[in-house]
């Protein structure tokens, strides 16, 4: 494809050009400059890319024996090319090339910045700096976006059992069922260990979980997955019903997941739910007890240098009453221990 073009004849941007039939192509697979005329069709291969062409020049855009282009130069008045302007499109096409290696370098070295080197979705960072986009767009708009956070069932028998290889494919095997059926809109990231995090933009609380519940019905389905007897936990939350602030939302998904985890995993959670009859009980409990019990460990165990006072919405305010009532309205948010959560000692297996 033709991507670049200048001179005062214009009109081939864009345009396709194959191997064959053509002396771009031919200069592409054979790695050596050909200068042509046009004039006598015989001895020409193929036509010109500009209608009315004469003579042509065509150099390869080679660094480090890899062919990043050619370099294609026509004219509609014959010209032979002499030895001078030779070298100079030589020296031209040696310049565009290391351009090109340059910035495909830069793009590879970007790409692996933010890519999980395992599982190929985004990394942490880059979902926290993702998240705190969207958070200022969806603040100025008026408008709501999910966090999805995801943390696998049984994960560690799998390393302990089947080994840590098999571990990676099953890691990989869940990344793969993530991107490929969540929205292009939404960022799927590694979040640490084997949780992933699904931001979800324009997203309520409704729709958010009904897409972590196709999610969690596609992972317990693969046959991959269910052969290590391997499912998942969601947790969700919705700004701004469920947190007024970054913090607060992975907070609350951090602590729905959770709850999930406490339903037995293979279950999708927010702080609006209720929890089902717990195991070898008949008892039907609200989830806020459980979640702010779960929020309130890992409170207690935080440091308190790690731990950072941020104003609360009033849905904060009714998860944490205790924590509401001693701090006037505020909520204590354990800035590290509950963002980095696969290193916090009340995070359950």
């Amino acid at each position: 494809m033709i991507q670049a073009e200048a001179g005062q004849r214009k009109g081939a941007l864009g345009r396709r050009l194959g191997l064959d039939g053509n002396v771009v192509g031919r200069v592409a697979r054979t790695g050596q400059m050909a200068v042509v005329t046009y004039q006598d069709p015989e001895k020409t291969e193929g036509v010109p890319v500009l209608e009315g062409s004469v003579s042509a020049i065509a150099l390869p855009v080679v660094y480090a024996d890899q062919l990043h282009g050619v370099l294609y130069v026509e004219t509609d008045q014959n010209a032979d090319f002499p030895q001078e302007e030779v070298l100079f499109l030589g020296t031209l096409a040696d310049l565009i090339s290391g351009a090109l290696h340059n910035a495909y370098a830069f793009q590879k070295a970007q790409e692996q910045a933010i890519t999980d080197g395992l599982t190929g979705v985004k990394t942490h960072r880059f979902f926290m700096e993702a998240l705190s986009g969207e958070w200022k767009r969806s603040t100025r708009a008026g408008r709501s976006f999910s966090v999805v956070l995801m943390d696998l069932d049984r994960f560690k028998f799998v390393n302990d059992f089947y080994g840590h290889l098999d571990g990676d494919i099953v890691l990989q095997r869940v990344a793969h069922i993530l991107d490929q059926n969540c929205r292009r809109s939404d960022v799927v990231a590694r979040y640490g260990g084997d949780e992933f995090v699904i931001l979800m933009p324009e997203t309520d609380a409704e729709q958010s979980q009904q897409l972590a519940g196709k999610l969690r019905s596609w992972i317990a389905s693969d046959p991959v997955l269910r052969e290590k007897n391997v499912t998942s936990s969601f947790g969700v939350a919705t700004f701004p019903i469920h947190g007024s602030t970054p913090q607060e939302l992975i907070q609350v998904a951090d602590a729905s997941m959770y709850l999930s985890k406490h339903q037995g995993g293979n279950a999708v959670s927010t702080a609006d739910h209720f929890n089902p009859t717990r195991r070898n009980s008949g008892n039907v409990t609200s989830s806020k007890p459980i979640l702010a019990s779960h929020s309130n460990a890992c409170l207690q165990r935080a440091p308190m240098r790690s731990l950072k006072f941020t104003a609360g919405s009033s849905s904060s305010r009714d998860l944490f009453p205790k924590q509401g009532r001693r701090l006037r309205g505020q909520t204590a948010i354990a800035h590290r221990k509950l963002l980095h959560r696969h290193s916090s000692p009340c995070r359950p297996s």
